[in-house]
């Protein structure tokens, strides 16, 4: 079996995590490169919430991500830009999210309404960038 796909060009091994490490060599995991995220032990794959968010009548587009949390390690969120001359609470589209999704996917971390939604120059979501603007706003 060849595990020279398991470490990156500086050696290190790959997990999917993003980290650093101290002077004192402490490493620190601060994020996840790739875009499912748990809920205490589930699996939340975002783009499914995101379509699920995108049925709503009034949701032009949605981006969803994990929120950190000390004890369930991530609770899902979400931001929405609303399509022209909607108007809706975010109250009333997490309770239209809220029936048709399992426990572990509801949006407990909460949903914003935005203008926009970063995103890469070929149209890819930067979806760390919205949890920033999200949990600063």
């Amino acid at each position: 079996m060849d595990s020279s796909n398991n470490y990156d060009e500086d050696g290190f091994i790959k997990t999917g995590d993003i980290g650093y490490y101290d002077e004192d060599e402490c490493f620190y995991i601060i994020d996840r490169i790739k875009e499912m995220f748990k809920y205490k032990s589930w699996h939340v794959i975002p783009t499914s919430l995101e379509v699920l968010l995108q049925e709503h009548p009034a949701v032009k587009e949605a981006v969803v991500f994990g929120i950190p949390h000390e004890m369930d390690e991530f609770h899902p969120a979400a931001c929405v830009i609303l399509k022209d001359n909607m108007e809706v609470s975010p109250e009333a589209i997490e309770k239209f999210v809220s029936g048709k999704v399992s426990e572990w996917h509801k949006l407990r971390g909460g949903i914003k309404i935005v203008e926009f939604i970063p995103k890469t120059p070929s149209g890819k979501i930067l979806r760390r960038k919205m949890r920033d603007i999200f949990m600063t706003t």
